[in-house]
């Protein structure tokens, strides 16, 4: 620059301006250097909160929250959640067999809520008001979450858990399974063996329940004068009526039983298929050396295959009480019946 004389300063104001822009907000990937190390803190609403991380829609929110062990087990459960400010929720059921009715109102709209159920099936009731945000289902009725399966809402922003998704984590579904290690012996007396309340409208229309049961038996007198009698009922009503003489043979050894009772609803949930299926071993020679039992001998083993009388008629909209029972005719000490495992499945 000369002094006195005019001199074109458009650079220089352009420089300013530039600068300018910049210091008013318009800093972007072009100008800021690599090296210059800004600090996270220095953005807006930066939070000092080591468990929170930014969200897409620049909001700052927790890390996924998981709660384990939740129960479900009264009617109308409304749940907290383990984070209100959690962009993800999960919670896995670890206690079933009663309604969910409200999941707690998140902080931001969109926030996904996974409910896993590792327990026994319950029941969600489809938009009904509790303490909390409501469960809105896509069938716009109250469903039925059976064992090991999921469903995923998304909150509205408002006071509403939308679902947007669902399904099983396997093929079956196991509803019960107990070991009651319960014995009958020297009795005539009916002896419930199983007994199993089953959700409203779990079966829905053409669903199956299976119940698998096994133990040991001791069928060793009198001969030709006891039966047991196996009966399946459901709802209340008697539909399987089967008697077990095992071919009047007498045995000392205790010997394995099992049985399996299938219910099948046929294309409506008041029309159900009912039958039984079971074999008992009441032989005392063979080649079992470890464990309890026998090869065919001395009267081999005993098949018990049964159904009901035709197409049932219950109604498993209701919650339906599945009961399996078993009766000695005669009372006696070497009559005696163990039920030791038992297994429910909804497939």
């Amino acid at each position: 620059m000369v002094a006195g004389q005019p001199e074109d300063v458009s650079v220089v104001l352009s420089n300013f301006q530039a600068i300018a822009a910049v210091l008013n907000g318009g800093i972007d990937n072009a100008n800021v250097n690599a090296a210059a190390a800004i600090a996270a803190s220095k953005l807006a609403a930066y939070p000092t909160d080591v468990s929170k991380v930014l969200r897409g829609d620049g909001t700052w929110t927790t890390v996924p929250a998981r709660t384990s062990g939740v129960v479900i087990s009264a009617a109308n459960t409304d749940l907290a959640i383990p984070s209100t400010s959690a962009a993800l929720i999960a919670l896995e059921i670890g206690t079933g067999g009663g309604t969910l009715r409200n999941v707690a109102t998140p902080l931001v709209g969109g926030t996904l809520l996974t409910i896993f159920n590792l327990g026994t099936a319950f029941t969600i009731k489809h938009n009904i008001a509790g303490t909390g945000s409501n469960l809105y289902l896509a069938t716009g009725a109250d469903l039925i979450i059976p064992t090991l399966s999921y469903i995923t809402f998304q909150h509205n922003g408002g006071t509403t858990w939308v679902e947007v998704g669902r399904g099983p984590a396997s093929g079956a579904n196991i509803l019960d399974r107990t070991y009651p290690n319960a014995n009958f012996a020297n009795t005539t007396a009916e002896t419930t063996l199983y007994t199993k309340s089953i959700p409203a409208g779990i079966m829905g229309i053409d669903k199956v329940l299976r119940l698998t049961m096994k133990g040991v038996v001791q069928h060793n007198g009198p001969a030709g004068t006891d039966t047991l009698s196996w009966r399946v009922k459901f709802g209340g009503t008697t539909i399987i009526n089967a008697q077990d003489s095992f071919g009047n043979a007498i045995n000392g050894k205790v010997n394995p039983w099992k049985i399996v009772v299938e219910i099948a609803n046929l294309g409506a949930a008041n029309q159900q298929w009912v039958d039984l299926a079971g074999a008992m071993l009441k032989c005392d020679s063979g080649a079992i050396t470890t464990g309890q039992g026998g090869g065919q001998n001395n009267g081999g083993s005993s098949i018990l295959l049964a159904t009901g009388n035709g197409i049932q008629a219950i109604d498993t909209t209701i919650a339906q009480t599945l009961a399996i029972t078993g009766q000695w005719s005669v009372a006696n000490v070497q009559l005696s019946f163990t039920t030791n495992h038992c297994l429910l499945e909804l497939l």
